[in-house]
């Protein structure tokens, strides 16, 4: 299965410099079909947020069975990134992903 549409739904703050990113998936059926549970590793360099590093946790279906999907990583790896980006830049009023990403970088 290859997954065609990510989109963010919970970032948590697990340690220092390191986030839980929840995202959900969608492998062409048009429709959110699971999630994706991935740790990031975040550096600050110059004021700018970048991931190191990710660990895929878990991925599974919309009955919450665990399932394989082909991802490339880096590529992954980009999409949280940018997800991040926005969280911290575009959110027009603070809200949890943005707070649990504060706690993690402060």
């Amino acid at each position: 299965m290859n997954i065609k549409d990510l989109e963010l739904e919970t970032i948590d703050c697990v340690d220092d410099h390191i986030v839980n990113v929840y995202l959900n998936f969608n492998t062409g059926k048009n429709y959110f079909e699971g999630g994706m549970s991935v740790n990031a590793t975040l550096e600050l360099d110059d004021g700018n947020l970048f991931v190191d590093s990710i660990e895929v946790e878990s991925i599974e279906d919309e009955d919450e069975k665990e399932v394989a999907l082909a991802y490339d990583l880096k590529e992954l790896k980009n999409k949280i990134e940018g997800f991040l980006y926005n969280v911290l830049h575009y959110t027009r009023v603070s809200n949890t992903n943005e707070s649990e990403l504060i706690k993690a970088i402060s």
